[in-house]
């Protein structure tokens, strides 16, 4: 979840939390699973 003053801030803050978490499994050694279906974007 992110939250932000505007969409486009919500939206940055949550590509944030996102690229945290990836850097915290790469960094215990675990895989990072790839994408899979659609893109869903809510707002």
């Amino acid at each position: 979840m992110a939250h932000g003053e505007s969409q486009q801030a919500a939206l940055a803050n949550a590509n944030q939390a996102i690229q945290f978490w990836i850097d915290t499994v790469k960094e215990f050694g675990d895989p990072v699973p790839k994408p899979k279906g659609e893109r869903l974007m809510l707002a």
